[in-house]
């Protein structure tokens, strides 16, 4: 968000928790003077018709440019699915599935009123190939690569742009990682790499609508779609998290 601040945006930032959001808040209009925000505090895991409603309302009169749909959720652990609950199920297909399609049901519009704007959906390389143990997160996250590529057709005409930034891990919460490497860098750093290649197919040549805008993720998504079996991968991705 401070990215899209530095570049002139004003912010409308959703989440769970609102003391968080306040504190975010406070931070890019320190940072950012003359930046506006708006904030709306929403259990995306419980949320209502009349939640959407009112984020819908809060954003009515305002002129949106950028969607991110970054709100999402994975396996605690690796588990086959046989053995997965159904309220798990649940979960994670809602937050990765039907939440981002919601949200950005609210927004789209916008973007097609005014003839331009972007849609970032946050992707991973377990939809790409597959990973045994996180069945379902696997499902959800290609699920966003077709959805993704269907959708970037449809608002191609709007003059909207509509990408799925393939990721690798990051350090972040949901990864549990919190050392950063060549591989897995820091937020404000894949932020940085990601803004600066929007439109272009870094990382991702012959796949509409996809970047992978890390440059060391680049060159994995490269050997693991060009030069990797992919039966190799699930091979290998079922032995590492088997252990």
């Amino acid at each position: 968000m401070a990215s899209l601040a530095k570049n002139g945006f004003n912010i409308v930032l959703v989440s769970r928790t609102r003391s968080k959001l306040e504190e975010l808040s406070r931070e890019i209009q320190s940072q950012f003077v003359g930046t506006k925000t708006a904030i709306y505090s929403i259990d995306f895991s419980r949320a209502t018709v009349a939640d959407y409603e009112a984020l819908g309302t809060l954003i009515r009169h305002l002129d949106v440019a950028v969607l991110v749909n970054n709100v999402g959720a994975s396996h605690e652990m690796p588990e086959s699915f046989v053995e997965m609950s159904e309220s798990n199920i649940e979960h994670i297909v809602n937050m990765n599935v039907i939440v981002t399609q919601r949200v950005t049901k609210l927004v789209a519009p916008k973007l097609v009123g005014r003839k331009r704007g972007l849609i970032l959906n946050l992707g991973s390389f377990t939809g790409q190939w597959g990973t045994p143990l996180m069945a379902t997160y696997a499902g959800s996250k290609a699920f966003l690569i077709g959805w993704t590529q269907a959708l970037g057709e449809e608002m191609r005409r709007a003059n909207v742009d509509v990408q799925l930034l393939n990721t690798y891990f990051v350090v972040s919460n949901m990864s549990k990682i919190r050392r950063a490497s060549l591989m897995i860098p820091l937020p404000e750093d894949y932020v940085k790499a990601a803004l600066s290649r929007i439109g272009r197919s870094t990382g991702a040549l012959g796949r509409p609508f996809t970047l992978t805008p890390y440059p060391s993720h680049a060159w994995l998504d490269w050997v693991t779609s060009r030069v990797l079996p992919s039966a190799l991968l699930l091979r290998y991705s079922y032995g590492t998290l088997e252990n």
